[in-house]
Formats: C-alpha cells, sequence, structure tokens
C-alpha cells in the first residue's frame, strides 16, 4: 500500500507535467500507425516446429563463454603476467574492455559458425521465415522496416522511462544509473581505439547475437506453445531480465521496463515481417543512437574543455 500510496503522490505535482508531451507524442504515433495498419500480423500456416535443442545449444554457447572461456582467459593471462592466479582485479580497465571485446568476437564467431552447422531449412527460416524470394533488395526493405519500428517505438520508451524514472524517485529519492554495457562505452571513451571497437561492436555484433538468440530462436520454438503474442511477450520479459546486473542497483528498475518495451517491438516486428532482418535493424538503429549520443557528449566535453584552456 506504501508503494501504490508513494506513486500515486507522483502524478499530483508539478512532476506529471513533464509527461504531457511524451504521453501526447507517443499516444500520436502509436495511433498513426494503427490507423495505417502496421499492428496487423501476415496470416501464416502453422507455426514452425523447431526444436528445443537449438535455443539450448545456442545459450550454452553464450553462457559458456561467459562463464567458462572468458575467466579461463583472464586467468592465464593472469598467470602469465603475474606469476599467479589472481581474477579481474589483476589487470587494468582497458585490458578488461579489451578482453570484453574478445568475448564479443567469440560469442559471435560461434554464433556463426553454429547457423551454418545447423540444417539448412531451419537456418533459412529462421532469418528469412516464409518470405521465399530472398535477395538484398528484401533484407534492405526488412531492415528499414526495422528502423521505422524504432520511430514508433522510442516515444512509448521515453514515457516509459520517463515515468519508471519519476516512481523510482519518489519511493528511492534517485533516478536509475545507466545500462552496464552504456557505463563500460562510456569509460572507455579514455582509450580511442578500444571506443572505436566496442562501438562497432556495440551497434553492429551485440544485435545481431541478440536477435538470432532470443528472436530467431527462442521465439520460434515458443510460439509453438504460446502462439504468436505469447511469445512476444514471453521473450521479451525474457531479454529485459537478462540485461538485470547488481551494479545497475535500483536503476534495474528503469531499465529492465524500458528494455522491455524496445523487445516488444523486436519481437511484435520478428512476427510481421517473419524476417531477422527487421528487428536487427531496428536493434542496430537503436544501440548506433545510443552510442552517438555518448558520442556528442564526450565531444562536446572535450570542445569545451579545449575553449576553456
Amino acid at each position: 500500500m506504501k508503494f501504490l500510496s508513494n506513486a500515486g503522490e507522483i502524478f499530483k505535482g508539478g512532476e506529471a507535467s513533464i509527461l504531457f508531451f511524451p504521453f501526447i507524442l507517443s499516444m500520436s504515433v502509436l495511433l498513426i500507425a494503427y490507423r495505417l495498419k502496421f499492428f496487423r500480423f501476415p496470416y501464416i500456416k502453422p507455426p514452425f516446429k523447431l526444436s528445443f535443442g537449438y535455443p539450448v545449444l545456442l545459450f550454452l554457447i553464450y553462457l559458456g563463454t561467459s562463464f567458462v572461456i572468458l575467466p579461463l582467459i583472464f586467468f592465464l593471462l593472469s598467470f602469465f603476467i603475474t606469476g599467479q592466479i589472481k581474477g579481474y582485479t589483476s589487470f587494468s580497465a582497458e585490458m578488461i574492455y579489451w578482453l570484453n571485446l574478445l568475448g564479443i568476437l567469440i560469442v559471435f564467431g560461434l554464433l556463426v559458425g553454429f547457423c551454418f552447422t545447423i540444417r539448412r531449412d531451419v537456418r533459412l527460416h529462421i532469418f528469412w521465415g516464409r518470405i521465399k524470394k530472398r535477395s538484398f533488395s528484401v533484407l534492405i526493405k526488412s531492415f528499414l522496416m526495422g528502423v521505422l519500428t524504432l520511430v514508433i517505438c522510442y516515444p512509448l520508451m521515453a514515457l516509459v522511462n520517463e515515468v519508471a524514472g519519476l516512481i523510482s524517485l519518489e519511493i528511492w529519492g534517485e533516478r536509475g544509473v545507466s545500462q552496464v554495457a552504456v557505463k563500460s562505452l562510456d569509460q572507455a571513451w579514455e582509450y580511442p581505439l578500444l571506443f572505436i571497437f566496442l562501438s562497432l561492436s556495440v551497434v553492429v555484433l551485440v544485435p545481431i547475437i541478440e536477435e538470432v538468440a532470443f528472436r530467431g530462436f527462442l521465439q520460434t520454438w515458443i510460439r509453438r506453445y504460446f502462439g504468436r503474442m505469447g511469445a512476444i511477450i514471453f521473450v521479451a520479459a525474457i531479454f529485459a531480465l537478462v540485461h538485470f546486473s547488481i551494479s545497475q542497483g535500483r536503476g534495474n528498475f528503469e531499465l529492465i521496463l524500458s528494455l522491455f518495451v524496445l523487445a516488444f517491438f523486436l519481437g511484435f516486428i520478428y512476427e510481421r515481417e517473419t524476417t531477422l532482418w527487421a528487428p536487427i535493424g531496428l536493434h542496430v538503429v537503436f544501440n548506433a543512437v545510443t552510442v552517438s549520443v555518448l558520442f556528442l557528449e564526450h565531444l562536446s566535453e572535450t570542445v569545451q574543455g579545449l575553449s576553456i584552456h
């Protein structure tokens, strides 16, 4: 009851006024999209029967890299450098970021290998759905549909993030912190070459990895049992919760809610277009916007620092 009473107080003061424009904008964009029949699913035949083993193997690759291969690399490097087996603290921040980048490259490489070793019909269905005319022009069209979806869902994401932020401020007295990945990229600014490679991995590799895993394999498998909308919601919840991190503290509240909205639209556009290139397009451009904002903020600070001197 205390949670409800505190949350209710948020919308009684001047704080609620800052929600007016995001609310009107998001509702207007969604209404226009609805009137243009954007939210209609195409008719499809019975769901593709994907074996449970595919998503299991894929997530084992990810977990194995994160919790076995990378820690092993850390320990071996620590032994060669110091003569002792130590943890992450034996490395500089720059080295840790380079090793994290190595982890992304390893996962991506294993993912590519995995996709080329599975049955051809499974691979084609994951990436192209029921589209028979597979071409570069179709890929670009699907990618751009993902970009359009970002335009539609971004105002709603901003609204949800702002509402969650106000609730967090009222209950805990503080707004959330940045996502771990964004914070790492922010701190990597001190190392230009590292920042460039990390940015490229966040914009290109990470979206492909996550879309193949979550939308491509997991959502395709779950669709058999829960239908399209059930699979979209279920996978969106898993996707959002996977980005939970203890270091984000109470910021998890804002981040998870916002990421759920993003993941919902990622799943929706996959079902609507039936190709993986659409959610990849949405995800790539979303991450590109995030990285660009971060880059411009640091660039502005650098320019201001130079002008002062």
